[in-house]
Parts: C-alpha cells; sequence; structure tokens
C-alpha cells in the first residue's frame, strides 16, 4: 500500500450547506449531536500525494483513509473542518496497521464519544481486506483514544461461524478477489447505537454466504473505564430483498419512539469484484422498519424499500430526527458517478418525511 500521502490540516474554508472540500475526497458518513451541534464524520483521502502527484478516486483503495470530522452549530446551514479525528497505524497491537474503514460515533451521558470503526489488518497484497470491529473511546474535550477490537473473524472465527456468519477458508480470508465468486468479506462498518430499553448495541455488514448479504448484530457492555465488550453475538439477520444487491454496508439504525418501531437504512450495491468498472456498479439506499431488531424487516415502501430521488449517493446517516415533526434530516456523500466536480464530496441536508412509511408506494426524499 502507498503511504506518502498527506493529511491536510483543517480547512480554514467555512463550508455553507454542501460541504465541497478543495483537499480531500470524502465518502461514507455518520453523524452524531453533540451540546452546540451537529457532528459529520466521514472517511476521507487527499487528492493529491506527497510528491504532487494526483490520486484517482478509483485508486483510493491502495492508499491509507483518515476519518474526518466536520461540526455545525446552525443545524447543518454551515460546517467548519474540524480536522483528521483518526488516522491508521496507530494501535499497539497493529489491529489498524493497513487501513480504517466507517464506523460510528455515540455520545456517552456528557463524558465523551464511544467512536466504533472497522479495522484492517496489514495482510498482504492479494488479502488487503482482513477486518474486525473495534471500538474507542474519546473523553469529552479530548482526542480520541485508540480502541480495541471487539469482533475479529481471525481470532473469533470459530465463534462467528457457530452464530451463523459466512466467512471464507481461512487462508482465503480477506481475499481481494472476493469469495467464492462472490464480494470481498463483509465484517465492517460497526454503528452503535442504543435499543428502545437503552440497552447498548452494535450492527454491522455481514454475510450468510459468499453472495448473500446479512445485518449482523450484538450486544455491547460498557465499564467504567469505557472499554466495550461483546455479551452477547445474535444470530444474523437476512434482509428480505437481499437476493437484489451483493453488498450491505454502513447499516444504520434509529427507534421511533412514537411509532415504537425500529428504522433501518442501509446502502446497497451489486458489486461482485474490486476490479469491476464504477459504471458496472449499481448503489441504492433501502428503509425498512421493524417492531425488532431481529425482524422481519418490513419496507419503507408499500411496493420498495428503495429511496426515490438520492441518484449518484451513496453511504446516508440521519443527521437529526425529528419524530413529533415526522422527518428525519440526512446527509450523503455524492459517488464517483456524480462527475467530476462534485464527486466524494458532500450536498445540503435532505429530509424523509415519515408519514411515507406503509402508504407511498416509494418513499421519495426531498432535496434542497
Amino acid at each position: 500500500m502507498t503511504t506518502s500521502v498527506p493529511i491536510p490540516p483543517p480547512c480554514k474554508k467555512e463550508f455553507s450547506g454542501a460541504i465541497l472540500h478543495p483537499d480531500l475526497y470524502l465518502w461514507d458518513s455518520w453523524c452524531g449531536q453533540s451540546d452546540n451541534g451537529f457532528d459529520l464524520y466521514c472517511l476521507a483521502l487527499a487528492r493529491t500525494q506527497s510528491d504532487g502527484q494526483t490520486i484517482h478516486p478509483s485508486a483510493r483503495n491502495q492508499h491509507p483513509f483518515h476519518i474526518r470530522h466536520f461540526h455545525s452549530v446552525d443545524e447543518g446551514l454551515h460546517w467548519t473542518d474540524r480536522g483528521c479525528f483518526q488516522k491508521p497505524g496507530q494501535a499497539a497491537d497493529k489491529h489498524d496497521a493497513r487501513n480504517i474503514w466507517s464506523g460510528s460515533v455515540l455520545d456517552v451521558a456528557g463524558k465523551g464519544k464511544l467512536a466504533a470503526y472497522t479495522a484492517l489488518q496489514q495482510g498482504d497484497d492479494q488479502h488487503p481486506f482482513i477486518q474486525s470491529l473495534a471500538i474507542g473511546f474519546a473523553p469529552r474535550g479530548k482526542s480520541f483514544s485508540l480502541g480495541k477490537v471487539v469482533l475479529c473473524p481471525v481470532r473469533d472465527r470459530k465463534r462467528i461461524l457457530k452464530t451463523g456468519y459466512y466467512l471464507s477458508e481461512a487462508s482465503c480470508l480477506g481475499s481481494k478477489d472476493g469469495e467464492a465468486g462472490g464480494p470481498i468479506l463483509a465484517w465492517r462498518d460497526p454503528y452503535l447505537f442504543k435499543d428502545n430499553k437503552g440497552n447498548l448495541m452494535l450492527a454491522w455488514a455481514a454475510k450468510v454466504s459468499a453472495k448473500q448479504p446479512a445485518l449482523g448484530l450484538a450486544c455491547i457492555t460498557l465499564d467504567e473505564s469505557f472499554s466495550c465488550s461483546v455479551t452477547e453475538l445474535l444470530a444474523p439477520t437476512s434482509i428480505s430483498d437481499g437476493k437484489n444487491f451483493s453488498q450491505l454496508e454502513v447499516p444504520k439504525i434509529y427507534f421511533d419512539p412514537l411509532e415504537e418501531h425500529f428504522i433501518l437504512i442501509i446502502s446497497t450495491t451489486n458489486r461482485q469484484s474490486e476490479t469491476q468498472a464504477a459504471d458496472e456498479i449499481q448503489m441504492h439506499h433501502h428503509l425498512y422498519t421493524s417492531k425488532s431488531l431481529t425482524g422481519p424487516w418490513l419496507s419503507g415502501g408499500t411496493e420498495t424499500p428503495l429511496l426515490a430521488n438520492l441518484e449518484n449517493l451513496f453511504g446516508m446517516s440521519v443527521v437529526k430526527a425529528d419524530y413529533s415533526r415526522r422527518v428525519l434530516y440526512c446527509m450523503a456523500p455524492y459517488t464517483e458517478q456524480a462527475g467530476k466536480k462534485l464527486q466524494l464530496s458532500f450536498p445540503p441536508m435532505f429530509s424523509i418525511d415519515l408519514k411515507q412509511l406503509g402508504k407511498a408506494a416509494q418513499i421519495q426524499v426531498k432535496t434542497p
């Protein structure tokens, strides 16, 4: 992996609505709220190497990413760049030696933030995608202190397989060529949340076969030192229309206290290989509801779970949920298909009217 990529300092420019960063490619997203505004986190990579050579977006997996933090004090009208939140290669046990991928952040009673992330071990050039789920803690007003791995497909292989998840043969784990004719290993995008009873939970992208994606779920405990561990690994949850896509990614789960149901939002692709051209891959957002975290997950629209009006966007998350008004305010970055000017940047927030759930054939997203 190429490592000669700088991490630019915070951009002095304030971004109005959209985040078109002059120095960075930005993709995926996860959000949170602090006592004075909104927090947006995403994967980031400099547009140029240290020697000034331009990095093409399609080649970004050849470089180490970092997690970027943006903050808004006026409900998303303007965003400031808070700089690098986390970078790879910091862990003493080298669980993040190769790279870090998407995760989540959860406020802990005003004491700080739990931060979950996908950690990639070093592996080798033929096995660059060995992923683990890790969680750490950032005390309020202080920098993020690197976490520990809570679920690893190498270390915890027997436990994972016994619970019903799919992992390829150990010799093929993390292969750049995918698994048994399907896409690469799926053990990533950990999302921290609390269920309707206040229990700490973790959701992530997983598989039940080489070509069939699934939602992973686990119960998490937090000790007095804010260290997390998995107390119960739940069986994988298949999605009703999972046959229509090969990858389930960046899952987000929210509980609607008025309707007393959970809302699941996922991003999906039909990718079969990391070498596929971008224009061969279909990318969508889906929304489901369920009375139980283990399903069944019902389509948000009466005819389809696909969210409309989100072309060329991928990896969305909810910035603010206003259940009393039945509205979710969201953000998602542009994909490469959005064109050179907009690709891997953020448009302004959009909204989802929850009154459409179970009534509209397809949920229509309202964009600015």
